[in-house]
This record gives C-alpha cells, structure tokens and sequence, in this order.
C-alpha cells in the first residue's frame, strides 16, 4: 500500500505462478488429447508443423524456430522418423548436412492433431471476451519483447548465455 494505493507488481500479483499454471494446464491437456487422437506429444507435432510451414528444415532451423535447444530435437526427429511420419535426405547445397521433410503420413498426423488444437482454443475462447484475447496476446507479446531487450533475442547456439542473462 503507498498513502492508500495497493500497488500492483508482477510479483503480488503472482504472474509468474499463473503463467506456469495456465501453460502447463494447456500443455497437459494438449498433449492427452494429441496423445489420444494421433500419438504424439505437442513438440512432436509443433515439429511436424515447422516442417509442412517450410516444406523442409534442418534440425537446427526447427530448433531455432520452435526455441529449443538441438539436443532436445534430436529424440523428437529419431521417434518421427521412426514412425515414418518424416524422412531426412542430404542436403544438396551442403552435403554434410540433412534436411528433413514431411512424409504423406506426416502429413495426415498434421491434419488429424488439428482438433485437439482446436479443443485448447475453445478453452480460452469461452474464458475470455474477443477483446481480453486481443489484449492477452499483445501482453504476451510485451512480455516476450522484455525478456528478449533484457537478455537479447533466444537464439539455440547461445541458450546458456540467454539462460545465464536470465539467472543474473
């Protein structure tokens, strides 16, 4: 309180605790249903989804686009390939790399992971108005844009340093 004026921070309002809530309710309910519908994980399909986007990628470039570190991509890229749902070919302008694309299969999975998704958006559809979802999304994105400002834009070849800025 300050001369009578409750002052609202991020920290009493526990932002923080309720982003972690409402992104790990939605991921659990995303990935049960996407489980379910197409036996995938969320990640799993979010690659799919990079590589349709692209038509085709290298690993680092789905990790660079989804945020995540290589290291994490290579299982998800071993169970796709695995199941057949991506195939991965020489890269003709660099032969030491390999591009990875959808198979027909990969392609239909995409499709059928489009209901879960839309289960996750009726959720928030029915919890707020169309102009609180506008905000939302635009808040999100401030939020995103500070963190970026404070420790520079994620990139994976620098994702200690970015979690070091983080940690300081």
């Amino acid at each position: 309180m300050f001369q009578g004026i409750c002052v609202i921070t991020a920290r009493t309002a526990r932002i923080y605790h309720w982003l972690q809530i409402a992104a790990h309710r939605a991921r659990v309910v995303s990935d049960r249903n996407l489980a379910s519908a197409v036996g995938l994980s969320t990640a799993q399909v979010a690659v799919l989804s990079v590589l349709l986007a692209n038509n085709s990628a290298s690993q680092v470039e789905v990790a660079r686009e989804l945020k995540l570190r290589e290291a994490a991509i290579t299982p998800m890229v071993a169970r796709l390939l695995g199941k057949e749902l991506i195939v991965r070919q020489r890269d003709e302008s660099d032969r030491r790399s390999w591009r990875l694309s959808l198979t027909d299969a990969g392609k239909a999975v995409l499709q059928a992971a489009q209901q879960p998704f839309a289960r996750i958006n009726r959720i928030v559809d029915s919890a707020l108005s169309d102009d609180e979802i506008d905000r939302f999304a635009f808040l999100l994105a401030k939020v995103v844009e500070a963190f970026d400002k404070e420790c520079g834009a994620f990139e994976d070849d620098d994702t200690e340093g970015y979690e070091a800025c983080l940690l300081a």
